[in-house]
């Protein structure tokens, strides 16, 4: 069923990184931004030939024999919000997961979120990219309802939506829903992370992703993974 309490409720909090709160009515095909062609995107190629994910990872496998610093709940909160804000349009720097008291662990992620040097523009990692150009239509859908959050912050086509409207925006749900699994797995993954480590990540990432959607006009899907 449909989360009253989050439905249809598109005014948004202007406040990056708070944590907010996220009928019917009849749907109409919304005027939604168009996405951008791949190749319109600064050097999305470009971006992936010379990221440093490759070199991180390898530093990774040589660090594994030692016994990393760790990567503590308050630093995957940190690192959550901060993609989530990046992915939005929100101006954020590396620098800024690059801690007092840094570790292994987040040194790696703040490395990995630095991104790659394109014709002297800096961008985010590739699948960041991708989330910040899709975000705009993302955001029409959830606001026209044709988007629904699910319960592991995932995104869905409303059940009830029409067969033409479900095949419209389902290339939408599965590029994003890629992307977002993609982003945790590489920072679980640089950040070795396992157990409740492990567990704390996948909590904070889908909070921060929840949070935002649903004061982008997103309403939840309870029950529905």
């Amino acid at each position: 069923m449909i989360n009253d309490d989050h439905m249809w409720k598109p005014e948004i909090s202007n406040h990056r990184g708070h944590r907010g709160h996220g009928g019917d009515q009849a749907i109409t095909r919304p005027v939604v931004p168009c996405l951008p062609r791949l190749s319109s995107v600064p050097s999305v190629t470009s971006v992936v030939r010379y990221s440093p994910l490759l070199a991180l990872i390898i530093l990774v496998a040589l660090a594994g024999c030692g016994a990393p610093r760790p990567f503590t709940a308050d630093h995957s909160e940190l690192v959550a919000w901060w993609i989530e804000d990046v992915v939005r349009g929100a101006p954020r720097e590396p620098d800024e997961l690059r801690l007092t008291e840094p570790t292994t662990a987040s040194d790696r992620v703040a490395t990995w979120a630095a991104g790659s040097m394109v014709r002297g523009e800096s961008l985010p990692p590739p699948q960041m990219v991708a989330r910040r150009v899709r975000w705009p239509a993302l955001r029409a859908l959830f606001r026209q309802g044709m988007i629904v959050e699910t319960d592991d912050a995932l995104v869905a086509a409303r059940p009830d939506l029409a067969r033409d409207d479900q095949e419209y925006v389902l290339p939408v749900i599965d590029a994003e829903n890629h992307d977002r699994r993609g982003i945790e797995a590489v920072v679980a993954a640089l950040a070795q992370l396992k157990g409740d480590d492990l567990t704390a990540w996948v909590a904070n990432a889908r909070k921060a992703r929840l949070t935002q959607d649903v004061e982008a006009g997103a309403k939840r899907w309870v029950g529905k993974r």
